[in-house]
């Protein structure tokens, strides 16, 4: 009896978050290290806004005002930038430090919400390990900087229940800025508030009110901005339109691909307000008129979301010329994409066990609200496997759970069988 007193009392003390922080930095540190892949695509893109923008410049591409990309994570650069230097070493080492905070907050996220401590525990060690997740630190995309306001946010909303109203402006300010660096995540909070209120509607109606008013006061002044360049209505970006097409035109895939002759009449655009308002046109137009080859590219869409699960592996191996480097990339790839599968799998096992028996707590039900939300939203857009980096933490902690509670129920079958 006392003895497994000890046990438990040293297992409630195991250091769950020393050892995922210890392995957070250990993978990522010796992945920046080794690998030296080229900066190219969108982070070669967020690398010249943020050294732009740190030196005063205006936010400008090729001597026009911006708003394609979202500026969040841009401006975030540029403060990092202006504090140390404008250098790609800059950027890595904050990623390291952005997905450290974001470990820390997962784990006291889910510390707060389920009352077994392993469980949090063995969610975070797996997150820290995660193979893509590692992966992107040597990458200058907007990722691990939306991760971490996505689950820092999500912590202050689900911790202002009692009644903590700095909390609530907290997360709002999380999400105005998660927002500003993916618009697509606008909806979250609001979907996250009902759920939570679901049985007092005027309660949720209120915060959500609350929670758009402090959204609006910190989007305000660059929608107004946007305003003043363009002299259109943009609220955040420019880039509704363009993606909305790349899915729905004759040549799409399903995934991200702009065939250069189909876009090249609405490339004359005076400005890029002008540009998303005419894609948005031709998209809808394409859908009203040929609903059924819609219809067909939504699996395509749905499988480009899921799949695969290495992206930021293979990113890495953009301008490698060391075949040591690649042969060992290529199998760390392997491994990745099969424990992605693997974690899937399991995922949609668990997911369904709990839901036919009716077990799922509230980080359950937010992450198969938020699986659900984002896959829509590809089937509207595009898919991309980008869109579900920061869903995974999610997942893990579901198949985690769902792994202990087998676990549970084993050894207490076979403690029965054995008395």
């Amino acid at each position: 009896m006392i003895f497994n007193q000890k046990k438990e009392l040293l297992s409630r003390r195991f250091p769950y978050l020393a050892i995922a922080l210890s392995l957070t930095i250990l993978t990522r540190v010796f992945w920046m290290w080794y690998f030296h892949p080229e900066i190219a695509s969108d982070a070669r893109w967020f690398m010249e806004k943020g050294c732009m923008l740190s030196q005063g410049m205006p936010y400008f591409d090729e001597d026009n005002p911006t708003a394609y990309y979202p500026v969040g994570y841009p401006a975030f650069l540029a403060i990092v930038f202006r504090i140390f230097s404008c250098d790609v070493w800059v950027a890595r080492i904050t990623n390291l430090f952005l997905y450290l905070i974001a470990v820390f907050v997962f784990y006291n996220l889910l510390k707060s919400s389920v009352p077994n401590p392993h469980i949090a525990g063995w969610s975070a060690i797996l997150l820290s390990v995660y193979p893509n997740h590692v992966a992107y630190v040597n990458l200058v995309y907007n990722e691990i900087f939306f991760l971490f306001l996505f689950l820092t946010a999500i912590y202050f909303l689900l911790n202002h229940l009692n009644n903590n109203r700095l909390y609530l402006i907290i997360s709002s300010v999380l999400w105005d800025l998660a927002v500003l660096t993916r618009p697509a995540v606008f909806f979250i909070p609001l979907l996250i508030i009902l759920l939570i209120y679901r049985r007092n509607i005027r309660l949720a109606l209120k915060k959500s009110i609350f929670v758009l008013l402090v959204m609006a006061i910190v989007i305000l002044p660059w929608s107004i901005r946007n305003y003043k360049v363009f002299n259109d209505f943009v609220p955040v970006s420019t880039n509704s339109g363009l993606d909305l097409l790349i899915g729905n035109n004759p040549d799409a895939e399903g995934r991200f691909y702009r065939h250069a002759d189909f876009f090249k009449g609405i490339d004359q655009a005076k400005n890029e307000a002008e540009y998303n308002r005419i894609a948005t046109r031709m998209a809808i137009d394409y859908i009203l008129h040929h609903p059924v080859e819609t219809l067909k590219r939504l699996p395509a869409k749905a499988f480009y979301f899921f799949w695969p699960g290495m992206d930021g592996i293979l990113w890495n191996l953009r301008g490698l010329q060391n075949e040591n480097q690649i042969f060992l990339l290529r199998k760390i790839g392997f491994f990745g994409n099969g424990a992605y599968l693997l974690l899937l799998i399991l995922y949609i096992m668990a997911i369904a066990i709990q839901v036919v028996h009716k077990r799922l707590n509230i980080i359950d039900k937010i992450g198969l609200m938020m699986l659900f939300y984002y896959l829509l939203v590809s089937l509207v857009f595009f898919g991309e496997s980008r869109f579900h980096f920061h869903l995974i933490p999610f997942l893990i902690f579901t198949v985690v759970g769902f792994m202990s509670e087998m676990l549970s129920k084993f050894k207490k079958q076979k403690a029965i069988a054995f008395s």
